[in-house]
């Protein structure tokens, strides 16, 4: 499915999952989790690799020129991770957060917020993404914002937020999931 709402589901199954403490929610994060960061993922962190429904697609089909890799999935799967991070300490979250921020999430916006790459492909072409009509969603700058973009603001959402997702604690113990500049008061 699209995998931006595929991940945003998977978010809230997490949140209810910690909430609730219902076994079988966590089971199916863990399954959700297993089959996107091991089958699904780009090395960038990227994830939804056809721009057909602008979805995950089948197995382990992850092709460099054509990926589609929206933004903000990579942004989803950050919110993904730290959820199942409030489930489980385990390092692999907070590396996928790590991952997805640093060479998706970040590199999308330009610095001064006015373009932003709505796809983040690993192999880009020009000439290719002009003439071919199966590259066509593929840009080789990032483009202004349009009228229909989640992007953008799903960037400043997570960036506004970004120490809830650097930091986490418990009652004993205090972990460090991104490694970012700032002070930690206690």
């Amino acid at each position: 499915g699209h995998a931006v709402r595929a991940v945003y589901l998977y978010t809230a199954m997490a949140d209810l999952a910690g909430e609730s403490g219902d076994q079988s929610l966590v089971d199916a994060c863990h399954a959700l989790w297993e089959s996107v960061t091991h089958r699904q993922m780009y090395v960038t962190g990227g994830i939804g690799s056809t721009v057909l429904g602008e979805a995950f697609s089948a197995g382990d089909e992850l092709p460099n020129d054509l990926v589609y890799a929206e933004t903000c999935a990579s942004a989803a799967m950050i919110f993904f991770a730290r959820r199942m991070l409030e489930l489980e300490p385990r390092g692999e979250y907070g590396d996928v957060m790590e991952r997805a921020l640093y060479n998706t999430v970040l590199a999308g916006m330009q610095l001064d917020g006015k373009r932003f790459f709505y796809v983040n492909p690993l192999e880009v072409v020009p000439e290719a993404c002009e003439k071919d009509y199966h590259k066509r969603h593929v840009k080789p700058v990032r483009q202004k914002w349009f009228g229909c973009a989640c992007c953008p603001p799903n960037i400043a959402r997570l960036l506004s937020s970004l120490a809830g997702y650097a930091f986490e604690e418990n009652e004993h113990e205090l972990y460090v999931n991104l490694y970012t500049g700032g002070v930690l008061n206690t």
